[in-house]
């Protein structure tokens, strides 16, 4: 016959064992709900070699569109990888109007490579300052003639030119040959103050102000 020895310690014991097995347990579980979930959610992910492919892919399509608007701009063709290839491009081997040109050119492929690219929100295109201080009047009508062709139509494009006052009339001109008068021209400080783009607020289209604050809150 046996004897068991028990004492109100050694049933706390047991008593608070039972409850950290049952405690570990339920913890196993929940992490391994966890688990699943985390798992089933990567699934949606690409692979590193998906990612490799699709690189290349998205590499492939940039090279296309940029060295097409390179050829529109009347830049020499660029060859080496590393001024084409969308993830090895650090600078352009050209300097002046010429480099100009061929930034414009890569922020043109660039977001046109984004625009083709679902599930991406598309900010407004911003541009600013196409017109170098040194770029000669010919130039400026080729790069703001590209910009006008080959402006997104899948959002706002906005973009700044430093123009004086005296020749605020070749802005007008640009809208109507190059936009087909549809750009809303603002001139910052009516080409003569300086430092003048954060203005005192007139009322002015409330409703936007409305509409932003509305947003923002």
């Amino acid at each position: 016959m046996f004897k068991h020895n028990i004492s109100f310690d050694s049933w706390l014991n047991n008593k608070v064992n039972i409850q950290l097995i049952h405690d570990i347990r339920y913890k196993l579980g929940v992490l391994s709900n966890e688990k699943i979930t985390i798992e089933n959610s990567l699934k949606g992910f690409k692979t590193e070699e998906e990612v490799q492919k699709s690189r290349i892919s998205k590499s492939k399509e940039f090279e296309r569109l940029f060295l097409g608007y390179i050829d529109d701009l009347g830049v020499k063709t660029l060859k080496e990888d590393r001024y084409i290839s969308l993830y090895n491009i650090s600078a352009f081997p050209s300097q002046g109007v010429e480099l100009h040109k061929t930034v414009l050119a890569y922020n043109f492929a660039l977001n046109k490579l984004i625009e083709k690219t679902d599930g991406i929100h598309r900010f407004p295109f911003m541009l600013d300052a196409i017109f170098k201080e040194d770029i000669e009047q010919s130039n400026k009508n080729a790069i703001i003639e590209f910009i006008g062709k080959n402006k997104p139509n899948d959002t706002q494009l906005l973009l700044s030119i430093a123009e004086t006052k005296e020749n605020e009339k070749s802005i007008h001109e640009y809208n109507e040959k190059y936009f087909n008068g549809m750009a809303k021209l603002i001139c910052i400080g009516e080409g003569v103050r300086e430092r003048a783009f954060l203005t005192q607020y007139d009322g002015s289209m409330e409703v936007y102000l409305d509409e932003t604050l509305n947003i923002i809150n």
